[in-house]
């Protein structure tokens, strides 16, 4: 929720010193309001209310009075008043509404606002164009000055509006990622492979992360020959902490399952596919650079579940040792993606 605060009038000096206080005026039809009252016609209405030559160019005038007519939601019409002083500080605003089919009700009502706003003392029946209900104009005649009301204080009057601002609800995010990963204890050798991830952020929860990577030659020497590996693997992650903005820094945690393959080679494994199953744990940054695109890097650390040698069979037929998984291994990625919200 909202609220507008409209003054109707300012605070101003004596009656003597409004009258000597002048005025500019800035007028302005917006589209589908050009029937509405225009700026000439507008300064006559007012100075013939007040009585006197108000207006005058805005290098002489005292106070600024700019305001604009629109046709508003619904079909009525709408004016919104500003008032400045000769700095250019803000004096107040108003706020003026018709829902009659015509715009010349709305000319009306701003005259009368503008006649307030610069001369906040003008009589209400002088305003309103019509006699005060149950006066007699002739009693002003035979009462004796000190019997006159002398001028009251001037008065603001302050009206509060409630609107109804309409906020956005939590949005779901969705951002996909494609980068370089270099690796280390995955297999025997250092190695360079491809990454992929789709993060998904639903409303009030933490990310989720679904990765996959690819390893696609790795080879490995013995003794009597080599064997060309292939690591693939996918999994599932999810991000606890995660703090969001232009650049995000989220952390994880997930499984991994994959396979280690045999591409090739001399050597006779025991096993030409193995299953892996590892824990996974990730600290990645991202960076929104421009519009969708997103820069990352990623620092990940594999624990595998099975450290099961790999055995490879030689030339007399004997089972040796290719080489034994590792406790941890390690993965850098840098890369770049596309980040949506709907």
């Amino acid at each position: 929720m909202a609220s507008v605060v409209v003054l109707l009038a300012w605070g101003a000096p004596a009656r003597a010193q409004q009258s000597e206080r002048t005025s500019s005026l800035s007028w302005v039809r917006m589209t589908g309001a050009e029937a509405c009252v225009g700026t000439a016609d507008l300064a006559r209405a007012v100075e013939h209310r007040l009585g006197r030559r108000v207006f005058v160019s805005a290098a002489s005038a005292e106070i600024a009075v700019e305001g604009h007519a629109e046709r508003a939601a619904g079909g009525s019409w709408r004016a919104v008043i500003r008032v400045t002083d000769a700095h250019g500080t803000s004096l107040g605003e108003r706020v003026v509404e018709s829902r009659a089919g015509r715009c010349d009700e709305l000319g009306e009502l701003v005259t009368a606002a503008i006649a307030v706003t610069i001369d906040p003392l003008t009589p209400v029946a002088e305003t309103a164009h019509e006699p005060a209900a149950d006066h007699d104009p002739s009693s002003d005649a035979r009462a004796p000055p000190s019997a006159q009301s002398p001028p009251g204080p001037e008065r603001v009057v302050v009206r509060t509006e409630r609107v109804v601002v309409e906020r956005p609800g939590p949005r779901w995010q969705i951002e996909i990622d494609g980068s370089l990963a270099g690796a280390i204890g995955m297999l025997p050798d250092p190695t360079a492979g491809l990454l992929s991830a789709v993060i998904i952020v639903p409303p009030r929860f933490v990310p989720l992360v679904l990765e996959s990577a690819l390893f696609p030659i790795a080879s490995v020497q013995a003794p009597e020959g080599d064997a060309d590996l292939v690591q693939m693997q996918a999994g599932l992650a999810i991000c606890p902490l995660a703090i969001g903005g232009r650049v995000a820094l989220h952390a994880c945690a997930g499984v991994d399952a994959g396979a280690v393959l045999v591409a090739g080679g001399s050597l006779e494994l025991a096993e030409k596919e193995r299953l892996i199953v590892q824990a996974h744990a990730e600290a990645r940054v991202h960076w929104r650079v421009v519009g969708p695109l997103v820069l990352r890097a990623g620092l990940h650390l594999l624990v595998p579940f099975r450290r099961d040698d790999v055995l490879y069979t030689d030339s007399a037929g004997a089972s040796r040792t290719l080489y034994t998984p590792p406790v941890v291994a390690g993965m850098l990625d840098l890369g770049a993606g596309l980040r949506f919200d709907w």
